[in-house]
């Protein structure tokens, strides 16, 4: 397991599994430069292979109109197939509610209160074959 810590977040990529834990940082201010510089970490860190995101939100971040816009586009996503938020505090859940609804990534988007309900969603994604993990996208 390889992991990392980026001005917004520490992240560990299970290349086994392909599932990217990210704990966004307390009070993290996401602007589109560093949310920028950010993905281009998550694509170093996975190789470019497809990969699920597994985002503990329980800390209280802030993100500018700009980078939420940015996190939806896809080349920027490419290689996200579905992201699992987690532990989220109703600012977060309002945030990734807004980003989900208004930017539509193109990708499964869930939010749920633990980090257990979110492995199930991921686990009924992959049974139900919702994504393919096997090949490489990029």
């Amino acid at each position: 397991m390889r992991s990392i810590r980026t001005e917004i977040a520490f992240m560990s990529f299970n290349e086994e599994e392909s599932l990217l834990h990210i704990e966004i940082t307390a009070g993290a201010e996401m602007t589109l430069e560093n949310t920028s510089r950010h993905y281009r970490v998550i694509h170093e860190l996975t190789s470019g292979k497809p990969y699920i995101a597994l985002v503990n939100a329980a800390n209280y971040f802030m993100i500018d109109p700009d980078a939420l816009k940015y996190g939806a586009l896809q080349n920027t996503i490419a290689n996200r197939v579905a992201s699992a938020h987690y532990n989220s505090n109703v600012a977060n859940v309002l945030t990734v509610s807004f980003f989900k609804n208004n930017h539509k990534p193109g990708i499964p988007v869930g939010i749920f209160k633990t980090k257990e309900e979110a492995l199930e969603w991921i686990t009924t994604l992959k049974k139900e074959g919702i994504f393919n993990l096997s090949k490489e996208l990029i």
